[in-house]
């Protein structure tokens, strides 16, 4: 990953645009022909917070045909973890500032299989760069800013169809997700109040495996417009548009309307030509290779959702529609490609894991319950969540709990469960998983 790289060209914005100033002061002293000679001092205020995790997990791993034995995917049955993000921002004047986010992460597992039964450790970590990004305003309405960053948008909470540079994981609701951000040059105009207008350009990799398997990275780049009601906050509407992966063309459309205080109804859709997808396709009698298919048609992924908001709760039902997905036949062909008989399952397993969808299936239903200020004292913060795919009718349950202790550290857990037939969707990898950390902010 070419963090020295995005860092490099942070710095160099953020100086050069300091130079602008220099040179747009001097040119002022020579208009008022002063004769006396001013000294220009910058102060940049900088701000350091630091987030370190510390915790363990564990997990029960599924026992299926593509998991035999936990010989295919080796889950571990528990682990022990300590993450520090760090979170550093300069702020020059009120028109530019610098933002890096490092992060650093070790793990170390403890993993079991049977058949033949087996007991081992392992261990990973990482040092990475999450975010680094420079950002100038060029004048009230106007802003520039290059790097690593994490930007989105969109009303719904599973996932946001009209921002194809940001994919769903199923990792993202954890407490524990950090969303790596991309290689941007992006440039915002707000003309009014009521009006935001933004045109992103992604010109490299982050340094993360690309969205599609076997397939190098393509740049990107989209607008994107909304309008937000001036008597109304929560009433929005957005349009997006430009390339995405493979340089397919795409136009997506979100938006927000409160009829009345607490209830909302949003919806976050976008068409993309032709996408490319890997399929499943027969070689032989029960033998399939996942094989490039670019369709022929625009193809719609949209999540359409409602909310109710009280001060007790805050509740969520979504609906996604994704008609390209696997049928429930195509979904078992391509679990099949992995299989170890077939002389291609290493590339096979690849491809199905970086299909180029969003989700595998065509339907699914999201429900989000999380309440605030729980407890006597309304420290406790949790949330209950329920994944839902109809494509096997199988789905995970999820919960997660935080509490602040003092000023400086904060107690949370979280699980969830798979609900599933042998060989479903969501009952490939676990039957359910349980963690328990505290976090040090400082």
């Amino acid at each position: 990953m070419k963090i020295s790289s995005t860092l490099k060209w942070c710095l160099i914005f953020l100086f050069a645009f300091g130079q602008l100033d220099v040179a747009e002061a001097a040119r002022k002293r020579r208009v008022r022909k002063k004769k006396t000679r001013t000294s220009i001092v910058y102060r940049i205020h900088h701000q350091l917070d630091i987030d370190w995790l510390n915790g363990a997990s564990l997990r029960s791993p599924t026992d299926s045909t593509y998991n035999p034995g936990n010989l295919v995917f080796e889950t571990e049955s528990s682990s022990v973890r300590t993450d520090l993000n760090l979170d550093y921002r300069a702020k020059l004047k009120s028109r530019h500032k610098l933002v890096v986010r490092p992060r650093a992460y070790y793990e170390y597992f403890h993993i079991e299989t049977t058949e033949p039964t087996r007991s081992y450790q392992a261990d990973s970590g990482r040092i990475d760069l999450i975010e680094g990004f420079a950002e100038s305003w060029l004048n009230d309405s106007t802003s520039v800013t290059l790097g690593l960053q994490s930007f989105q948008w969109g009303p719904a909470e599973i996932l946001a169809p009209s921002n194809p540079l940001y994919h769903f994981s199923r990792e993202q609701r954890s407490l524990l997700w950090r969303e790596k951000g991309r290689t941007l040059a992006r440039l915002n105009w707000t003309p009014s109040a009521a009006w935001s207008h933004v045109a992103i350009v992604e010109p490299m990799g982050n340094g993360e495996p690309t969205f599609i398997a076997d397939r190098d990275f393509t740049p990107k780049a989209l607008i994107k417009s909304e309008y937000r009601s001036m008597s109304e906050a929560q009433n929005y509407v957005g349009v997006t548009g430009g390339f995405e992966e493979e340089a397919k063309a795409f136009a997506g459309l979100y938006f927000n309307w409160m009829p009345i205080d607490g209830l909302s109804f949003y919806s976050d859709a976008r068409v993309t030509k032709e996408p490319f997808r890997y399929v499943p396709e027969a070689r032989s009698f029960l033998n399939f290779d996942m094989r490039e298919s670019a369709t022929r048609r625009w193809e719609h992924l949209g999540v359409y959702g409602i909310r109710w908001e009280t001060e007790a709760a805050d509740m969520r039902l979504e609906v996604i529609v994704n008609p390209g997905g696997y049928s429930e036949t195509q979904f078992q062909q391509a679990l099949l490609s992995t299989l170890p008989f077939n002389p291609n399952a290493t590339t096979n397993a690849s491809r199905l894991t970086r299909s180029g969808y969003e989700l595998f299936g065509r339907y699914y239903g999201y429900l989000s319950l999380r309440f605030p200020d729980l407890g006597e004292e309304g420290l406790w913060t949790a949330a209950v969540r329920y994944f839902h795919s109809e494509m096997d009718a199988s789905g995970v349950a999820s919960f997660a709990m935080e509490r602040p202790i003092g000023d400086n550290f904060v107690l949370l857990g979280e699980g969830r469960h798979a609900v599933y037939k042998k060989d479903a969707e969501f009952g490939l990898q676990e039957k359910y998983y349980l963690f328990l950390g505290l976090r040090t902010l400082l």
